[in-house]
């Protein structure tokens, strides 16, 4: 029985990120007139005061750009520790990026 909750879990955690994913792709575009205002308005986008490695996107942890998990692989690491501490959900382009580098 423990087995089966332990895939279970891990299940819904693949699905998370396959839902995030899907929801950031079908994303719709901001109109015209809203892209203009949005100059004038804060970002949503904001780093986190621990590190610069990482930004928020929409309440998910992102990596603030390709490099962050090459240049110090304790990275790798910390963007799950602050996503348990922020209470963050992961944004699915840190899952992606190292696999579609390679291919």
């Amino acid at each position: 029985m423990k087995h089966y909750f332990l895939i279970a879990k891990d299940v819904g955690d693949l699905t998370a990120i396959l839902c995030a994913e899907l929801e950031d792709s079908q994303a719709k575009a901001m109109p015209v007139l809203s892209r203009m205002m949005a100059k004038f308005r804060p970002r949503t986008r904001h780093s986190l005061s621990e590190t610069d490695d990482f930004v928020v996107d929409y309440n998910r942890i992102n990596v603030a750009d390709e490099t962050v998990f090459k240049r110090d692989p304790i990275n790798l690491i910390r963007i799950f520790h602050l996503a348990q501490k922020y209470n963050l959900a992961l944004h699915p382009t840190p899952c992606t990026t190292p696999r579609a580098r390679s291919s």
